[in-house]
């Protein structure tokens, strides 16, 4: 299943002058129309597992590793800290790339 987002440029080109009252048009002549229909949930589990990591997660990852920690020990660190601090909403947050990256990510 593929998702329906589609963005559409629509480039003008004028060998004269254009008479066009439209403000932006003289200046930027294109019209950009970006439809937002998506045909899948875009803040499921399976759609927040895609995310970038945040710029947070990858300071607190570039601390662990200055002291001395290998990737896999940062990550369960990582993990350790997201269980204490969310109790039992963690499963919610380490489903979330942006704030609990996978392995291959700290390796890199």
């Amino acid at each position: 299943m593929y998702c329906n987002y589609c963005c559409n440029v629509t480039l003008y080109y004028f060998p004269y002058r254009s008479k066009s009252k439209h403000p932006h048009l003289p200046e930027f002549p294109m019209i950009v129309k970006i439809t937002h229909n998506h045909n899948h949930l875009i803040e499921s589990a399976d759609a927040i597992k895609f995310r970038d990591v945040s710029s947070e997660t990858i300071e607190k990852f570039k601390n662990l590793f200055a002291k001395g920690h290998s990737p896999s020990s940062a990550l369960n660190t990582h993990k350790l800290d997201l269980q204490l601090e969310h109790g039992t909403d963690y499963v919610y947050e380490a489903a979330d790339r942006g704030k609990c990256p996978d392995l291959q990510f700290c390796y890199r």
